[in-house]
């Protein structure tokens, strides 16, 4: 008995021998095999590395500015130049420290301390009394430069801590508020200058959720001094356990 084909099989095996033996409309004689894919090679940014990076510790830094000032009295006492500065400690980023400094202290500040001065972030300002703009750069500092160290550096022949009411409002504000400083030192029975300067360094945690969580993680300490004009004699006001690595368990 003959088989009997329904028509669209007929159609179907004609279709199917057109696709064998017509070329795509590529020119491609045949449909391509897959191909495995292709891993693009791992950039350099991609592959696990081990490399540390490298900070200068807050102590370490310190010390580099301590011996340096070391250095620049003994010139002072000899009568001769300061020495070259000393070369930067291993782990500082731009900066090896920044100094809030009263403007109109006479001293080459980068100098007094053993540095270059394009390794000092110095900021000058009156008093010294910590501002808005002062926290905002020093953050920026610490974010981006890994800035670990800053000092609160005043003077005693300091004019600002002289100043009087004066004829303008902005003399007036400057001396209400050393007024208030000075009220606070003589409530504490402490120097004014060395309680001043450590008031502004808490000011400036204070005033910071960034410097005081790199200060509570010890990525950055703020640390008050003073200047002896006549033999360049740095004077540190900080508390003793800050001179050491690890801060002492409170």
């Amino acid at each position: 008995m003959p088989t009997v084909r329904a028509p669209w099989i007929g159609r179907l095996a004609t279709w199917c021998a057109l696709a064998v033996a017509v070329p795509s409309q590529h020119g491609d004689a045949a449909a391509p095999t897959a191909a495995a894919p292709v891993t693009a090679p791992a950039k350099a940014s991609d592959r696990p590395t081990h490399t540390p990076r490298l900070q200068l510790p807050p102590v370490a830094a310190w010390q580099h500015l301590r011996a340096g000032n070391d250095a620049f009295v003994r010139a002072q006492a000899d009568g001769t130049d300061p020495p070259a500065p000393a070369e930067r400690p291993a782990g500082a980023g731009r900066y090896v420290c920044a100094v809030i400094a009263c403007a109109d202290a006479d001293v080459d500040v980068a100098a007094l301390l053993g540095l270059r001065r394009r390794d000092v972030l110095l900021l000058s300002v009156p008093g010294p009394f910590v501002a808005a703009d002062t926290v905002a750069l020093l953050e920026q500092a610490v974010a981006e430069c890994g800035l670990s160290l800053v000092v609160v550096l005043g003077h005693a022949d300091c004019r600002t801590l002289a100043t009087q009411p004066g004829a303008t409002p902005n003399q007036d504000a400057t001396a209400q508020r050393l007024a208030a400083a000075r009220a606070d030192a003589e409530r504490d029975r402490a120097p004014l200058l060395p309680h001043l300067l450590r008031a502004q360094c808490l000011r400036l945690l204070a005033a910071s959720d960034l410097l005081r969580q790199h200060a509570d993680a010890d990525t950055l300490r703020v640390l008050p001094a003073e200047l002896d004009a006549r033999s360049g004699r740095v004077v540190w006001h900080h508390q003793r356990g800050e001179q050491y690595a690890l801060r002492p368990v409170r």
